[in-house]
């Protein structure tokens, strides 16, 4: 009983610390949407692109899409010409940072860190894509990337057509619907998993059995390949982890590893880039995220400062109005999801 109080206080805790600036995130992601759509994206990366991988990159950070929800626009990027590399880039980049993690990121850890964070995941992409260009080229197969499922884990709210017309209604109803039912699962989950974690694990269990230095980013990046969570949930875990022990360095090659790979949707990326691309894909991400740890573990080690801006989870302390009106919203867009849910599957029956 007093380790399921410990788990609910520690992750009330995070969600305080955190709504905030996810609901900050989240009405910058309904921003990006509104005046950045996937389509002009699309048409920005074809045969008649300059410079195709770098675009990609730089142009998919700010997207708020996850590493399912990305698929349908970077198959059309295929179907429109974009070479394997830049499609690759731009698989890497737009699930592994986004308005909704950048705001999350500031809450929960330093500015310099909320900074680095998303140029590390522009790093990633173009590594990432000039390695499938110079390992699979852009032959083609013959064949046609295959359809992938335009919301691969959404459960509600995905296929509502949104009107074209730039409207803070459209805003809301895609922050309220595709975007949420996006973020909604893995986000409760990341929150749990973070809560228990702080509950359960001694201060001292990173330092005991995680490896410093590059062998400890080597496991880090191990675990977080499998680990298929978006980018937004995956940060209050890693904040988690740091609490207990976990560098800089390692805590972002996590938050790079785990967003930018899904196990189950795998298949449809070798579709898109072929075999060889794949393996240059998953080799590439691995690589950039440890070289990027390095850097930011040495940077961190040089100006001697720590990586959480606020005290450990568990650690009791004041929240002041505004935390506590956005967590009470937090939650209740939590229920909201939750009763979709239910509601979908009342009329499914």
């Amino acid at each position: 009983m007093e380790l399921l109080n410990l788990w609910v206080q520690a992750t009330w805790e995070l969600v305080l610390e955190t709504a905030p600036w996810l609901l900050l995130g989240l009405l910058a992601a309904g921003l990006v949407d509104m005046f950045l759509s996937t389509d002009w994206v699309a048409a920005r990366l074809g045969r008649r692109s300059r410079h195709p991988i770098l675009l990609a990159s730089i142009l998919g950070v700010p997207l708020p899409l996850c590493s399912c929800s990305v698929l349908p626009t970077a198959a059309t990027l295929r179907r429109n010409g974009a070479s394997k590399g830049s499609t690759a880039a731009f698989l890497v980049s737009t699930p592994e940072t986004g308005p909704d993690s950048i705001g999350i990121t500031f809450g929960l850890f330093d500015p310099l860190f909320a900074i680095l964070r998303p140029f590390m995941a522009l790093w990633s992409a173009i590594v990432v894509g000039m390695w499938v260009d110079h390992t699979e080229g852009d032959s083609e197969d013959g064949a046609p990337p295959p359809e992938p499922d335009p919301h691969h884990h959404c459960e509600t709210g995905c296929e509502e057509d949104l009107p074209k017309k730039r409207s803070v209604t459209r805003m809301l109803r895609f922050v309220l619907g595709p975007l949420w039912s996006d973020l909604a699962p893995s986000l409760a989950v990341g929150f749990a998993l973070a809560g228990l974690f702080s509950a359960a694990l001694p201060a001292e269990t990173i330092q005991r059995f995680l490896p410093a230095g590059i062998l400890g980013m080597l496991a880090i990046g191990l675990m977080g390949i499998p680990l298929s969570i978006c980018a937004t949930a995956s940060t209050p875990l890693a904040a988690a982890l740091v609490d207990k022990g976990l560098g800089p360095g390692a805590a972002l090659v996590l938050l790079l590893t785990g967003p930018a790979t899904n196990l189950a949707t795998l298949g449809v990326v070798r579709g898109m880039i072929g075999s060889r691309g794949l393996a240059a894909y998953l080799g590439g991400i691995f690589a950039a995220a440890l070289g990027g740890g390095l850097v930011v573990e040495s940077l961190y080690s040089y100006l001697e400062r720590p990586l959480r801006h606020g005290q450990a989870v568990l650690e009791h302390h004041e929240h002041g109005l505004l935390a506590q009106v956005s967590a009470v919203l937090v939650c209740s867009l939590f229920a909201w999801y939750a009763l979709g849910r239910l509601l979908a599957r009342g009329n499914s029956k």
